[in-house]
């Protein structure tokens, strides 16, 4: 894409916790979900509301669009 840019952002902090907990790399996963739902806003294909819901098994572009950072490693216990 580009430059990176700091910003500021308001996240429960309870699920932040856990993310970090899990090893999460929230700012890369907050990119990640930003830029694919620009990139579904931008697009020119139309789609009805059946094939946007998450729950369609149809739909592989939302399912799972191997776009989240998963951590490296477990987290120690």
């Amino acid at each position: 894409m580009g430059k990176k840019k700091i910003t500021t952002m308001r996240i429960d902090e309870n699920l932040l916790k856990k993310a970090h907990d899990l090893g999460l790399n929230v700012s890369k996963i907050c990119e990640n979900a930003l830029k694919d739902m620009v990139e579904r806003i931008e697009s020119p294909k139309v789609q009805s509301k059946h094939e946007d819901c998450p729950e369609n098994p149809q739909n592989s572009e939302l399912m799972g669009s191997g776009r989240f950072e998963l951590p490296s490693q477990a987290p120690e216990a």
